[in-house]
């Protein structure tokens, strides 16, 4: 996960063949040994403290959050705070050791020297990164989500902020040299990443509607990335939409004597009524209730007559 943008690839690859896939794992979650944890480092390492320690990845976990909602929903989220991430190994390819014992992993020689950068973007945006006083480029990116990379040497540094109508809005300078003599072999990354002011959603309008007519809801992608299409999913809100029943039409109870009403019925279970709710009026009584007080009714009725006349 060091080299290029393997991680973000993967993630692509996933989310554009979504409907074949039921559940993505990261079982990478925190495997400290093999050098590509995503989560916190904390808790015991299995003897890895050498190339873990100082490493941060969680720069990684927070790009996951971008890419698993548009995994689950089929749409990429809105961006609405500008970030830039980037990572980098701790020394040259090439670099020789002082003092291990191990050697170098295999196809080391497969991997570049360059720090490597992810740029969420809210609006176009120019984007600049550096890794010493005489590397540095300038991108000129879209709204969305853009990869880059740029050389790095023996002594560089990391370095990249996005600007917008000539103001900067995010800035990162993480602590990191890209040694050219390390006394042990370390193939892992330092990721880093930063964040600007989050821009609040505009509220949309509600449309009033009636019972019968729920309008469904849409999935709205607001931002993309270019080389991984999502498919949208084939089912919507509205095919789940319970077909409506209307209600029987109402009648007008018989009148009860005012000396014995009978008392309102508790709610049920699934009453929309509980703690915290507004009280929802007594419906239209059924003709199932109106005809069980018309009995209750004329039975009161005839203990009356009975008692006259006795």
């Amino acid at each position: 996960m060091s080299n290029d943008h393997l991680y973000n690839k993967r993630w692509e690859t996933v989310i554009t063949n979504r409907d074949q896939i039921d559940i993505v794992q990261i079982i990478t979650w925190n495997d400290y040994g093999e050098s590509h944890y995503i989560g916190p480092i904390q808790g015991d390492q299995p003897n890895s403290q050498a190339w873990v320690d100082g490493f941060n990845h969680t720069a990684w976990l927070d790009m996951t959050t971008y890419y698993a909602n548009a995994f689950k929903t089929g749409s990429f989220p809105e961006i609405n705070q500008d970030k830039i991430y980037l990572w980098s190994r701790p020394h040259p390819r090439d670099a020789t050791a002082s003092s291990d014992s191990v050697g170098k992993p295999q196809s080391y020689q497969l991997m570049e020297d360059a720090v490597y950068a992810v740029v969420m973007a809210t609006s176009p945006s120019k984007v600049t990164l550096s890794t010493s006083p005489s590397q540095s480029k300038t991108f000129d990116v879209p709204a969305g989500v853009s990869k880059l990379s740029i050389p790095i040497s023996a002594g560089g540094t990391m370095y990249g902020k996005i600007e917008r109508d000539g103001n900067v809005v995010v800035e990162l300078d993480p602590d990191f040299n890209f040694d050219s003599n390390p006394k042990t072999y370390n193939y892992n990354a330092l990721a880093a990443f930063a964040g600007g002011d989050e821009i609040q959603p505009v509220d949309q309008p509600v449309k009033e509607t009636s019972d019968n007519n729920i309008p469904s809801s849409t999935m709205v992608s607001s931002s993309s990335v270019s080389d991984a299409p999502v498919q949208t999913p084939s089912s919507s809100v509205q095919d789940l939409q319970p077909t409506p029943v209307p209600s029987p039409p109402p009648s007008s109870p018989s009148p009860l004597p005012s000396s014995s009403p009978l008392p309102s019925p508790s709610p049920s279970p699934c009453s929309p009524e509980g703690p915290g709710s507004s009280p929802v009026p007594n419906p239209s009584p059924s003709p199932i209730e109106l005809n069980l007080r018309n009995n209750v009714d004329a039975r009161r009725l005839k203990r009356l007559h009975r008692r006259s006349t006795h």
